[in-house]
This record gives structure tokens, sequence and C-alpha cells, in this order.
């Protein structure tokens, strides 16, 4: 067996981004389908809804880089499945974190509506959202440079649903790396309904992840364990079982910067994702990543059994984590109907947030040094990969007027 030496990258301890060298193997290519247009990425992230009810996307915070982007329903958990399946460099956000966390509660709030509206907003519910846009920002194709001001709107609208000031700031993300399209994404995945289609099947191989690089600081990461403790206040069990879940992930996490390369955080990332066929048929995944998969789309348990009783649970810090069938990997994204007015002009739109895509670039220095065998073969290309959040504005095809309180009470998108 091959013994790897692992290799850390850090200025100072816990406050700069990290990358850490995980697997011997060389990173390969992304081999994803690059989307040529916006309208690729929306429709990869909801194809169902991009076919038969949008007209026309209006704005979105999604630029098209130089680089590639892939289209995915599920960002954060997808580019995990891809950088290890395929073996790519992985960069996350804790912005990526937070994200899958609140898409995941959503799903358990919308299909709890009836309880837990008292709780999140105020009792009268939440009033239809209106957004301005001037004409000069309505372009499909200018992307993220003139969409900053409904961003801003965006962004400022929980302000006015939510009945809770610590609430609303709980939601809203405060970290090193945040930016105002953040924000945005953030309130809108809160007060969203959910996309009931599921992810397309991501089928297993052998695989390996070269190196992972975290950005931010190690107190964005604590941030987000601090915040889990609100998963408390729901009622019922799920909530509680899922906060668990995620706990010692984020320990390992903030580890990552603290200890710096140690055979336990090595091996945390090396248990990201495991495969397991229980029939030799069917694939199921397991590892830490199931704790972001923890509800479907439609509010229930996306947990089909547990490894441990049948004798192959992945288990980090005394916590057992489930196994998730691979065809039921939930999407991360939320939908709010809103009315745009365009001057004299009033359009029937949605807004549409989601951690939307993959982006591929050029393997970093630092990520390069970590998987020494990518110097000694030489392998150049677009190795590295990171889950991108954002939001579109879609002009509805047909003018069908309802409230975000009637949606949290059952009427989905």
């Amino acid at each position: 067996m091959t013994t790897a030496t692992f290799i850390i990258y850090r200025e100072t301890l816990a406050d700069m981004p990290v990358t850490l060298g995980v697997a011997w193997r060389p990173a390969e290519n992304w081999t994803g389908v690059p989307a040529t247009t916006r309208g690729d990425i929306l429709r990869a992230v909801n194809m169902k809804h991009y076919l038969h009810r949008y007209k026309s996307i209006l704005q979105t915070s999604i630029g098209m880089p130089d680089y590639l982007i892939t289209g995915s329903p599920n960002g954060l958990v997808h580019a995990a499945l891809a950088a290890y399946k395929t073996r790519h460099h992985l960069t996350i956000r804790p912005e990526d974190v937070w994200f899958s966390i609140l898409s995941q509660l959503s799903f358990y709030i919308n299909i709890h509506a009836a309880e837990l509206l008292g709780v999140f907003v105020s009792n009268e519910g939440i009033k239809q959202l209106a957004i301005e846009v001037t004409r000069d920002n309505r372009s499909r194709n200018d992307g993220p440079r003139k969409s900053n001001a409904s961003t801003r709107q965006i962004a400022g609208v929980l302000g006015d649903h939510i009945k809770d000031p610590a609430l609303r700031e709980w939601v809203m993300p405060s970290f090193s790396t945040t930016t105002i399209v953040d924000r945005a994404v953030a309130a809108a995945l809160f007060i969203g309904a959910m996309q009931t289609e599921k992810c397309p099947t991501s089928r297993m191989s052998g695989g390996a992840l070269p190196s992972v690089t975290l950005l931010g600081e190690a107190a964005d990461y604590w941030i987000i364990l601090q915040r889990l403790d609100m998963l408390e206040r729901l009622r019922g069990c799920e909530p509680h079982d899922m906060a668990q879940l995620l706990r010692p992930v984020l320990r390992h996490m903030i580890a990552t910067f603290e200890t710096g390369v140690t055979p336990r955080t090595v091996s945390f990332w090396n248990n990201m994702i495991q495969k397991w066929k229980p029939d030799g048929n069917k694939t199921f995944l397991s590892g830490w990543i199931t704790a972001f998969c923890y509800w479907s789309a439609e509010g229930v348990s996306n947990i089909t059994f547990n490894m441990k009783q049948r004798g192959g649970a992945f288990v980090l810090d005394g916590v057992a984590y489930p196994c998730l069938d691979s065809e039921d990997i939930p999407p991360s994204s939320a939908a709010v109907p809103v009315v745009v007015d365009i001057g004299d002009e009033r359009l029937d739109c949605t807004l549409l947030a989601a951690s939307a895509a993959i982006y591929a670039t050029d393997a970093t220095p630092e990520q390069v040094a970590a998987s020494p065998n990518q110097g000694v073969l030489k392998r150049r290309g677009r190795t590295a990969i990171q889950p991108v959040s954002g939001w579109f504005l879609c002009e509805n095809k047909y003018r069908k007027r309802s409230s975000i309180h009637q949606i949290l009470h059952g009427n989905r998108l």
C-alpha cells in the first residue's frame, strides 16, 4: 500500500482559507456538460418548471464566466460526489454549507406550516413579494452587473416577513466570505416553497478526493455550528436528529483549520462519501454527506434505512450516519411567487434561489502542491470544482397569483 504524505497550507492558524491534501491520486479534468446560457443552468436546476412555467429570465445573479460552469440541482452535494467519484480538487465556502442546511430546513417547515407559521412569521402570514425593476435592468443578458438593485431588494425583504429579529439574524449569512447575493439567496431559500422533482441519479465508482479547500475562516464554521441550536426549537424529533448529524461535521471542518494535517482530519474528508450495494445492484450513499440530505423536497425523512442495521454504518464521533438511495438526493432550491413592476407594466414572476451550479477552474498552486502526484504526472486543465449559488427572476408563462402564505399551507409551485 502506498503511504501518502498530506500537506496543509495556512498563512495564520484558523483565520485564512485552508487547503488539505486528502488522497494520493492525481486530479482529473472536469467533464461535466458546460452551460452556454443561463437558461441551461436554470434547466438543470429545475427542468420541469423551466419547460412548462417560465417564459423568460428577467434577471439573475449568476454570470457566465470564462471558466466552465455546469448547472446542478444541488451544487454542494453533487460537487462533493463529483470530486470523489472522478477525482477533482473541491472548494467549499461556508455559505455552501449554510445554504444546504437552510434548504433542508425549508422542506420541513413547508410540510409543517400549520404548526410553525406563528413561530417564524407573523400570525397573519406572509404577504406577496413585490420587486421593482427598471427597464434598463430587465435584460437577461447582463447578469449580475445589472442585478445589484434587485439583489438588495430580495435580501431586505426577509425583515418584513419574519416576526423575530433574532431569527432574521439567524437566517442571514454573516461570514467572512458573505456577499449581498448570498443574503438574497438565504432569504429566498428560507421563505420559498420547495421544488418536488428529484435530482438525477449519480452513479458511483471507486474514487478519491485529491484535495479540499475550505474558504473563509474557522470562525465562520463556528457560527454555523452554533446556529444549529435553533433546530432544537422546532417540534418533533427530526430537526433534533438532523442537528445531531451536522454537529460532528462542523466540528471536523473547524478542526481542518485549527489542527492541520492529522490522521483524524484526513480520515474525516476521506469518509465524506461512501458507497454501498447491499444487494449488489442498487447503490446507496453513506458517509457524512448524507447529513445534508435528511429531508426530501416533500419534507419527509429521506433516510430509507440505517446502515448500522445492515452492518455497514459510518460512525463519526459516536454518531451513526444513515444511508441514502442514490436516486433520492434532494434538490437545494426554493421558489417564491413575486410581482415585478417595470414602469407601468406588472408581471407575474417566480424568484428561484438555489445552489445552482458547479464551477470548474484550473487548480490553484496550493491545490496542486497538496497533491504531489499532480506535479509528477503534469496533469493540467480544469481539475478544481466549486459549488455556486444564486437566484433567477423568471417571468411566468401563465398568470397565476398566489401568496407565500398560501404556499406555506401546501400550495407548492
